[in-house]
């Protein structure tokens, strides 16, 4: 079991809001794939998620649910990346967001992860 702390800079593809892109994470890796963590969200707010973490080589994959967002009690998670250096990652995932008039934008978060 790996307890990780990092910190993730992200950019917002498609979306019209102003968010944060600053996201300190912290993440415990069972060695059965259980993952289970918190990091500041894109609206500022502290996310706790579970689910599950997938490696091949360099790539990851992470599903599972997220709280902690304003639109949504529970979200679907998912996050995919690649490690690119030794505890840099280069992480992308599916965004969405409430356009203001009952309709929504789809997006995506991409981003660069240190972990410690």
């Amino acid at each position: 079991m790996d307890l990780i702390l990092a910190i993730a800079f992200s950019h917002h593809i498609g979306m019209d809001g102003d968010y944060n892109e600053v996201h300190p994470h912290i993440q415990l890796q069972a060695d059965s794939g259980f993952v289970a963590g918190a990091f500041l969200n894109s609206e500022s707010n502290v996310s706790p998620y579970v689910g599950w973490r997938f490696e091949q080589r360099a790539a990851f994959v992470e599903v599972g649910a997220v709280a902690g967002y304003e639109a949504i009690d529970v979200a679907p998670y998912l996050r995919v990346g690649y490690e690119i250096a030794n505890s840099v990652d280069l992480f992308a995932a599916p965004a969405f967001e409430t356009d203001g008039r009952g309709g929504m934008n789809y997006g995506a978060v991409i981003g660069v992860s240190f972990n410690f």
